[in-house]
C-alpha cells in the first residue's frame, strides 16, 4: 500500500483522475458482460444472480462517473480568476 502512495507523487493531478476512472470501466466492461449474457461465468451462482450482480455494477460505474467526471472537468476549467496568468503581468 505504501508503494502505492508513493508512487501516486510521481502522477500529475490529469492521470490521477483518468485513474480513478479505470477501474470504474473495467467494472462496467465485466457488468455489461454479465448483464448481457447468459452464459455461467461462475457456475455456483445461477444466471438471474449474474444478471443482477452486472447491473449493479453498470450502476457502480455510472455514479462513479456522474461523481468523477464533474470534479475533473471543475479542476480543469474552474480556476480562480487569481491563479489564471495575465500575458504581460510581473510578479515580484
Amino acid at each position: 500500500m505504501r508503494l502505492l502512495f508513493l508512487g501516486s507523487g510521481l502522477l500529475t493531478g490529469r492521470m490521477r483522475h483518468v485513474l480513478l476512472l479505470a477501474p470504474g470501466k473495467a467494472m462496467g466492461i465485466f457488468g455489461a458482460f454479465l448483464l448481457f449474457t447468459s452464459l455461467y461465468v461462475y457456475p455456483v451462482y445461477p444466471s438471474p444472480e449474474q444478471t443482477e450482480a452486472g447491473l449493479v455494477m453498470v450502476v457502480m460505474m455510472l455514479l462513479m462517473d456522474l461523481t468523477i467526471v464533474p470534479y475533473w472537468l471543475y479542476k480543469y476549467f474552474g480556476g480562480r480568476p487569481s491563479e489564471i496568468p495575465v500575458q504581460g503581468s510581473k510578479k515580484g
